[in-house]
This record gives structure tokens, C-alpha cells and sequence, in this order.
């Protein structure tokens, strides 16, 4: 579920990409999808009952403006039409959903106590969270 919410996000920004886009282009495009995705993930983390666990301060708004530096001026164009859009901003709070509440719900269900819940949430964002990071850098230094 986490990889398909991710994927998702970096699909519909890749659709609202420039039309003629190289495959350095389509990559950054998916690298950035998946790092505004998973930065996105650790701050709606950070704010939720697992944030005493989270010493570090996230913002989504400030890696799209990091990206947009990077961006060609018709691409940073249209990540700042897409991020305006009522389907980014749903699409956020259907990741905030999906990979915090539902997860953190059925631990707890399933007997597993709040720390220790919340210690695996983390522990998969910050995996997620570096490895977008990796992967966003190798595409930028390519695109």
C-alpha cells in the first residue's frame, strides 16, 4: 500500500509534466513525486501521536521549493499547478490515512503497544524518506 500511494503521487505529477520530457526528465519527475511523497509522510508523521518519536522538523512546502529550483521554468510551472490542485491536496490526506492512521489502528488492535508502533512507523519513514532523497539527487545531477 505505501509503494502504491507513492507511485501514485509521482504518476500524476509525471502526467503534468511537459509533454516532450527526456527520460532524465520522466525520472526526475518520478524521483520528485517520491521524495514530495515521502517528505510529506515524515511531517503528517511528526504531527500525529508518533511525533514525540520524530526529533527533526519535516516541510513539504520547503522540498517542493527545493525541487522547483532544480525544475526546468515549464516544469517548475507545472508542479506548482499540480501541488494547487484539490487532487494533491486529497491525495495527501489519503497518504496521511493510509500509511499513519490505518497502520498505527491495526497495531494497536493487534495487542502491539503505542511505542512500539509508532517506533516501526518511524523506522519505515526514515528508510522511505533516505532512500527518495537518494534517488531525487542521482536525478537531479542527471536531469
Amino acid at each position: 500500500m505505501r509503494h502504491m500511494n507513492n507511485m501514485f503521487l509521482a504518476l500524476l505529477f509525471t502526467l503534468c509534466m511537459t509533454p516532450a520530457y527526456s527520460d532524465s526528465a520522466y525520472n526526475m519527475a518520478v524521483a520528485s513525486g517520491k521524495l514530495i511523497a515521502a517528505t510529506n509522510l515524515a511531517e503528517s508523521l511528526k504531527e500525529s501521536e508518533c511525533g514525540y518519536a520524530i526529533k527533526k522538523t519535516y516541510s513539504t512546502s520547503d522540498v517542493i521549493e527545493e525541487i522547483k529550483l532544480v525544475l526546468r521554468e515549464s516544469d517548475a510551472e507545472s508542479l506548482d499547478r499540480y501541488v494547487s490542485s484539490n487532487d494533491f491536496q486529497e491525495e495527501m490526506i489519503e497518504s496521511e490515512e493510509g500509511l499513519i492512521n490505518k497502520p498505527l489502528a491495526i497495531m494497536k488492535r493487534d495487542g502491539v503497544d503505542k511505542k512500539t508502533a509508532c517506533g516501526m512507523l518511524v523506522a519505515n519513514m526514515a528508510i522511505l524518506l533516505d532512500s527518495s532523497r537518494v534517488e531525487w539527487e542521482r536525478s537531479k545531477n542527471k536531469y
